[in-house]
C-alpha cells in the first residue's frame, strides 16, 4: 500500500489524495478548501506508519501503530517525565 497524504472533510470523508512528494499541492489545496469555508483535516502517514506500509502492514496493525503514537504523544504533553521534556 503506497503512503498518501489525505484531505479529509469534518465527518472524516476523503476529499483529496495526495503522493508525498505532493505536500505543497496538498497544502495548497487544503488551504483554498478552508478559504471556502470548507473544514478539512491533512493527514500525512508518519515515518513508522510509511515503513510498515512499505512492509505490507494490515489495516488493523495500522490502527494500532497510529493509537499507540498518538498515545505516546499525548502522554508527554500531559506531564514532562523526561529530561528532555522539562
Amino acid at each position: 500500500m503506497e503512503s498518501k497524504i489525505k484531505i479529509l472533510d469534518s465527518e472524516a470523508q476523503l476529499l483529496y489524495e495526495f503522493k508525498m512528494d505532493e505536500v505543497e499541492a496538498a497544502y495548497a489545496k487544503a488551504q483554498e478548501l478552508e478559504e471556502m469555508g470548507i473544514e478539512v483535516t491533512l493527514t500525512r502517514p508518519s515515518l513508522p506508519e510509511t515503513l510498515g506500509n512499505t512492509l505490507g502492514m494490515n489495516e488493523a496493525d495500522r490502527e494500532k501503530l497510529r493509537s499507540e503514537i498518538e498515545e505516546e504523544v499525548e502522554s508527554h504533553n500531559e506531564k514532562p517525565t523526561c529530561g528532555g521534556c522539562e
